[in-house]
């Protein structure tokens, strides 16, 4: 259901496992942050930005390990918002209008 993958980008195949992704659609993230190198956690990166929460990490390990127990306390949710999003995106206004979709997250 959940699984870790490299940041997408340009042929980044071969990169630090970064991005937790379900069914499809990132839900987080771990980044380092300026020159310190320290890691930090971005929570419901499927949200926009001003719906996510940051959090500091003490390394990368337990980065990746706050990001499993998050993503599975909440499960429930992030399938249900995950679901909303795909279902939107195969609805045949997505390609042609605007619209907003009541209960997909964000698009209000």
């Amino acid at each position: 259901m959940f699984e870790w993958q490299p940041l997408p980008i340009a042929g980044n195949l071969r990169g630090p496992l970064v991005c937790y992704v379900l069914h499809g659609t990132e839900i987080a993230r771990l980044s380092q942050s300026g020159g310190r190198g320290d890691w930090q956690a971005t929570l419901d990166q499927h949200r926009p930005w001003e719906r996510r929460q940051v959090r500091s990490c003490t390394s990368y390990a337990s980065g990746r390990r706050g990001i499993e127990l998050w993503a599975t306390r909440h499960a429930g949710r992030l399938l249900a918002e995950v679901g909303a999003i795909h279902a939107a995106r195969q609805s045949p206004w997505w390609r042609s209008d605007t619209r907003p979709v009541e209960g997909v997250p964000g698009a209000t």
